[in-house]
């Protein structure tokens, strides 16, 4: 039966709403899939960044732990009257009182060396002045070689007569070294070190999760540093032909072996991935660099690289080392398997789905849903911006300020100054009158400073009772005055019933500044105030 002309106009009408509900639909579709993705991607940047940083600090403390360690070896079993008198008698004897003190110092410390040994000490290793080998207790056959070119950090204790500690690769073993200055009777008569296996770094940062630990070094490094004879120790990294691996380490990071210590106080093993693993993600790894996917070895940086292997996730980080005169040598590389990329993957499409079922029952709503997360992001945009408690710049806000106020200052070629001022005894005040007071001082003083300001300046809380001017257009004489000025008038305010003073520091761009460089000039002046005395104003002699 053929329609009529209002069942017709609502037909169409309705497909009109229908495709208009559809195609709003789909939009709505689309941008929350933009935004998901968007979001997860973040996180997983984030994650990453968070990720590695991590393992940078925790290999950073180790490195400390670790030269605390070898401290503490040195100050309970070298640092002897009879130890430091046996070199001094080597230094000064014949080839023969040599011989004598050596074998007494063997003899002497051999015990020591046998129990520290079975905890990492690779090498207990004394010289005498100029880099000569006196006694490797690894090889005490082996002496009277000149190390000064192979081994700088024993160049540096007896150029410096301090103690040195860092990786460094030597003519045989490489190791994370601790070289210490023997001083007897106010002579230099030596110096001593206490050398630990890399794989006592892993071990000490290992985490909860399966991982394994390498140690990649540059080829040219290794050629230039192991001696030929030794070369044996070392293979062509899987990853890059660029890079070499010590096999030493290679079995003790997939079988990590327990320090040597009494059961009752032995830690857990950490967990190791399996040979068939590497094996596996080496060669997936490999491939990543073949195609160029990779990120570039060459650069001293930190890196990371994500790989999934039969649905399982392994984050791999590629921390930079660098040796004890400070060069880039190479990678501490960690692969663990990971499951918070997984659970984050799986929380985008539960997400996703969900936002996706929201969408079709709610349409129409979606758009004003849009426009409130809109207003929310400005919102949150301005109190990123904005200290909550005293209603001025926070420290983001200002220097994103500081940044154009400081293009604009070089191009127009007009001064620019910068006040750094810092409540003094705030923390006094804190602990007598509590932080509610406390609070009340920091946003009594914002105001009081606002007020002495002009429309152009610019006032922020840097962070804590420390807070920022910048004074456009402004010279350093000027900004001098308007920093006594200012200090002046806390100083004279009665609103509370204790005085309230600053400490100011006053810096103008140089033509030399950058962005830090202009704020820590100002920040280090503040602090010359505060060792003056407090409640004084210090300004920089440049103009």
């Amino acid at each position: 039966m053929p329609m009529t002309r209002a069942q017709s106009t609502q037909a169409t009408t309705h497909r009109t709403t229908l495709f208009l509900t559809v195609i709003l639909l789909v939009v709505l579709s689309l941008l929350s899939l933009w935004l998901n993705v968007d979001s997860y991607q973040s996180q997983k940047r984030s994650y990453l960044q968070y990720s590695a940083s991590q393992e940078q600090s925790s290999l950073n403390s180790s490195l400390r732990a670790l030269s605390l360690h070898a401290l503490t070896i040195y100050k309970s079993s070298l640092f002897k009257d009879s130890v430091f008198r046996l070199m001094a008698n080597a230094h000064h004897g014949t080839d023969a009182e040599k011989t004598i003190a050596r074998q007494h110092l063997y003899q002497t410390l051999l015990p020591t060396y046998k129990l520290l040994s079975a905890d990492y000490l690779r090498q207990l290793h004394f010289h005498l002045p100029g880099g000569i080998s006196f006694l490797r207790f690894h090889r005490p056959s082996m002496f009277g070689d000149d190390l000064s070119s192979a081994r700088n950090s024993i160049n540096l204790v007896n150029q410096t007569l301090s103690p040195v500690s860092g990786f460094e690769e030597g003519r045989v073993f490489n190791g994370l070294r601790h070289v210490f200055p023997i001083i007897y009777q106010e002579e230099f008569v030596g110096t001593v070190e206490i050398s630990f296996a890399m794989d006592a770094l892993f071990n000490s940062i290992s985490h909860g999760h399966a991982e394994y630990f390498n140690l990649m070094l540059r080829k040219e490094h290794v050629t230039r540093k192991v001696l030929p004879s030794e070369r044996d120790n070392y293979q062509v990294s899987e990853v890059s032909d660029q890079f070499m691996v010590d096999k030493r380490l290679y079995l003790s990071s997939l079988n990590a072996r327990q320090p040597t210590i009494p059961d009752d106080f032995r830690p857990k093993p950490p967990q190791r991935l399996t040979q068939s693993e590497m094996t596996r993600l080496h060669r997936a790894v490999r491939a990543e660099f073949d195609a160029g996917r990779a990120p570039d070895l060459q650069q001293d940086h930190l890196h990371h690289l994500v790989m999934t292997l039969d649905q399982q996730d392994y984050l791999i980080h590629f921390l930079p080392l660098h040796d004890v005169s400070g060069q880039f040598v190479g990678y501490i590389v960690n692969h663990q398997r990971n499951q918070a990329l997984a659970e984050m993957r799986q929380d985008f499409w539960r997400h996703l789905a969900t936002n996706q079922v929201l969408l079709l029952l709610l349409g129409w709503l979606g758009y004003f849903y849009l426009r409130k997360l809109v207003r929310r992001q400005k919102q949150l945009a301005w109190q990123a911006r904005t200290d909550n408690l005293t209603g001025v710049y926070n420290r983001n806000g200002f220097k994103r300020l500081l940044f154009d106020s400081m293009a604009q200052s070089r191009q127009e070629k007009t001064p620019l100054s910068v006040i750094f001022f810092d409540i003094d005894h705030f923390k006094q005040i804190n602990d007598e009158h509590g932080h509610l007071l406390g609070d009340q001082v920091l946003k009594h003083t914002s105001d009081l400073i606002s007020d002495g300001l002009t429309r152009k300046d610019i006032i922020a809380r840097w962070g804590g009772e420390e807070f920022a001017i910048l004074l456009p257009d402004t010279r350093r004489t000027d900004a001098y005055k308007v920093a006594e000025r200012l200090r002046q008038t806390l100083a004279a305010d009665q609103s509370f019933p204790f005085t309230v003073t600053a400490s100011f520091g006053v810096h103008t761009l140089q033509s030399n500044d950058s962005v830090d460089s202009f704020m820590q000039t100002a920040d280090s002046l503040l602090y010359q105030a505060k060792n003056r005395g407090r409640n004084c104003v210090v300004v920089s002699k440049n103009d």
